[in-house]
């Protein structure tokens, strides 16, 4: 296994952010993330329009606001390169040009209830994000988005390797900023090229991060999960994650199932349904928000409807802290699992705890007996 050092954030402007990978043991318990950070990338991804049927969304704007409701300037829009998706209209950088008469037009891959449109937002240097606005196309409001998420990205660059000097993209670690679901109130159908009221931003949440290093066929190109199931610290009902994101999933990548078997299928209480991606090149992380003050236990995780030599075989699991540092709470290397489909790999314990209190120090030494008198 390599060795998992300091990983540390290296923006442009010098803001630096240090997010630590832990060795074994020095983990607290969950105890409520709420450290308001700065990031300069934003993905909104939208699952959903307001009549899904048409299987299509538009936006002909999006801003983003700092303290002080002070505007953030956007470098660009894109397509995210490992999730690209069908502009029907426009170009994705519409929607950061700042005029309401253009728009992106996309289409959803795969079916229109399973699938995702993903925008990437590039800030030239760091911002907390404390709200956010986007604007109705000019027409075609069965194409406004209603259910959609925005995430952050923690940090930009970090260490896979045990050499330091070799950095690559840290394409997983990312932070929900916001999540709405079936919103159609947000905008009136007749309200076209109408900005929305500011969404609020919300770092107050338990952050959990599931690192996919290999599957039981010994590569790191493939891999499927159907369902990972969170159970509470001292046992009882699983605690259900608002939402699941993989930051570096490729989401099979050219396949048939692209896009259709996302992250967010891991949350869905059935094996029906998988995750499943390919061509990752330094594991897939999976990030799973939870409400703040959740303290887990243990997990479950459900093998998928296929292809036994994708189970994963060594994984990590991982807690967000307040000092933007991920602790191990779980390590498995090597294990055999079970080659049956639809059913429980196993249950993992998040044994990881804190480090223990050291004994209290002695009491000073009593002092020394009055001299009698002369």
């Amino acid at each position: 296994m390599k060795a998992l050092g300091a990983v540390t954030s290296r923006l442009r402007t010098g803001f630096v952010v240090a997010v630590v990978l832990t060795a074994l043991g020095c983990v607290r318990e969950a105890d409520g993330f709420s450290t308001v950070f700065a990031t300069r990338k934003v993905r909104l991804t939208i699952t959903k329009a307001r009549a899904q049927q048409s299987g299509e969304i538009q936006l002909s704007e999006i801003k983003f606001y700092t303290t002080n409701d002070d505007e953030i300037p956007i470098s660009g829009c894109y397509q995210h390169f490992r999730k690209p998706f069908d502009v029907i209209h426009g170009i994705t950088g519409s929607i950061s040009d700042g005029d309401t008469n253009t728009k992106m037009a996309g289409r959803f891959h795969g079916s229109y209830d399973t699938g995702y449109i993903e925008i990437e937002c590039l800030f030239p240097s760091a911002y907390t994000v404390l709200k956010y606005k986007i604007c109705s196309g000019n027409d075609y409001p069965n194409r406004d988005p209603s259910s959609w998420t925005l995430n952050a990205k923690i940090s930009e660059y970090e260490s896979y390797t045990d050499n330091p000097a070799y950095l690559q993209y840290a394409l997983g670690d990312w932070f929900e900023l916001d999540r709405q679901d079936s919103n159609t109130g947000w905008i009136a159908t007749s309200a076209r090229s109408t900005y929305s009221a500011y969404f609020t931003t919300s770092y107050n949440k338990e952050v959990i991060r599931f690192r996919y290093d290999l599957n039981r066929g010994d590569t790191n190109h493939q891999g499927i999960i159907s369902e990972i199931d969170w159970l509470p610290l001292g046992g009882g009902s699983k605690i259900m994650p608002t939402s699941v994101y993989c930051g570096n999933d490729e989401a099979h990548k050219g396949g048939p199932n692209m896009f259709t078997e996302r992250a967010d299928n891991l949350r869905d209480s059935t094996t029906t349904n998988k995750w499943g991606t390919k061509y990752f090149s330094s594991g897939a992380d999976l990030i799973f928000t939870f409400p703040q003050g959740s303290v887990l236990g243990s997990y479950d995780i459900y093998t998928g409807n296929c292809c036994p030599d994708q189970d994963p075989k060594e994984w990590k699991v991982y807690v967000l802290q307040d000092d933007l540092t991920w602790f191990i709470k779980d390590t498995e290397v090597s294990h055999p699992g079970d080659p049956g489909r639809f059913t429980k790999l196993g249950t993992f314990q998040m044994n990881d705890s804190p480090p223990p209190t050291p004994p209290p120090s002695p009491p000073p030494p009593s002092p020394p007996p009055p001299s009698p008198p002369p």
